[in-house]
């Protein structure tokens, strides 16, 4: 069988590897990865260590278009995406030819743009779904679909959601998911110590030799703000800004932030920070522990713990400190999932959500109480 897998995070690389090691058998099947080399600075170095792999048979490099700056250049862009998906591909591949390519199976972690397109760019394939985190285990996989423009492209080219069938749903703690696909869960893990698969992932995903986050009890993972408008980025900044000043007074040198990706340390002045980028789901394999607390608004990095390591940290999430939505999932959303977290939490009192500042106060000062 010829499998396709498109990922675009470390977290999907390491997923999609998972799903290789366990679902593909070398000397039958074939597998190539489609890696979005631009959506963070480490993503082409981990692209060139997957070409080493013997049981993958070619890594692409995708580089992303450059959305137009006007409303025409945008529509020629999903215009392309959604009527010559094939060539959208191309274009994205640096032009390299696969018109004669075929895969009896597809896997995306989400229904992002180009991921859209890489399912429409090989029809025909059963399709499947990979762990991709939070994401993965929200109740609906479609949101994205949601646009008006999308609307009418699907209407135009009958290229919409009811046309994408997903076969399997590959997840590291299928028992945590009661989505849409619930009947098509499989379960992927990570690789025992000491294996060859698990050498592997060592190499492509280099280890933080100083042992950082075995030193900080507190950690602060970072969020890119994604705003649709001037004013909403300017409210959720001034509530992050807000968040940075209480941990800096009540936990100072005791926390460490995490910046994501496509953050920089300039954003958090006064902390300290860890820019390395090292593989975070290493680190919690290794050196985070059930007293490790872990700080976001909605980070899938919180629950990379408990869902891969069955380690119990405890997790802050404060999403309720901003505007409904702004992680890209409503309230209601969000509170389901932190529901279902807190259920498989021998402690559920370590999974905390604060909705006004007084009670992320309070609740941080009960953590540096029980320390002294």
């Amino acid at each position: 069988m010829n499998y396709g897998i498109y990922c675009n995070t470390p977290y999907q690389i390491l997923s999609a590897l998972c799903f290789l090691f366990e679902y593909c058998h070398e000397d039958v099947d074939k597998c190539d990865f489609y890696i979005d080399v631009e959506n963070s600075k480490l993503m082409n170095q981990y692209a060139q260590k997957l070409n080493l792999i013997s049981k993958i048979n070619k890594v692409y490099c995708v580089y992303r278009n450059v959305e137009g700056t006007n409303i025409i250049a945008n529509y020629a862009i999903k215009t392309e995406r959604y009527l010559f998906p094939r060539k959208s591909i191309e274009r994205l591949l640096c032009n390299q030819i696969i018109t004669n390519l075929k895969y009896d199976h597809v896997l995306v972690s989400h229904f992002g743009p180009i991921a859209r397109c890489f399912l429409f760019a090989f029809t025909g394939a059963q399709v499947s779904l990979y762990d991709d985190g939070i994401g993965s285990y929200l109740s609906k996989q479609t949101y994205l679909f949601s646009t008006t423009k999308d609307k009418i492209f699907q209407f135009i080219t009958g290229r919409g959601i009811d046309t994408i069938k997903i076969k399997s749903i590959y997840l590291f703690s299928p028992e945590f998911y009661n989505g849409e696909n619930n009947e098509k869960k499989k379960k992927i893990s990570i690789p025992n110590s000491g294996t060859k698969d698990s050498y592997i992932i060592q190499n492509v995903f280099e280890g933080d030799k100083q042992k950082l986050y075995k030193q900080y009890r507190y950690i602060y993972l970072g969020q890119p703000i994604e705003a649709k408008s001037e004013q909403y980025y300017m409210d959720i900044l001034h509530n992050e800004n807000r968040v940075m000043e209480i941990l800096q007074e009540f936990l100072g040198n005791k926390l460490i932030v995490r910046p994501h990706p496509r953050q920089n340390k300039e954003e958090f002045p006064l902390l300290t920070c860890d820019i390395r980028g090292l593989s975070w789901e290493l680190a919690c394999s290794r050196y985070l522990s059930n007293d490790s607390v872990l700080i976001s608004r909605f980070s899938t990095a919180q629950i990379t713990p408990r869902l891969l390591f069955n380690i119990e940290p405890t997790l802050i999430f404060t999403y309720r400190l901003f505007a409904d939505g702004c992680e890209g999932v409503s309230y209601s959303e969000a509170d389901n999932v932190i529901d279902r977290i807190q259920k498989i939490y021998k402690d559920k009192s370590k999974v905390f959500v604060p909705d006004n500042f007084e009670k992320f106060v309070s609740f941080l000062k009960s953590l540096t109480n029980n320390c002294k």
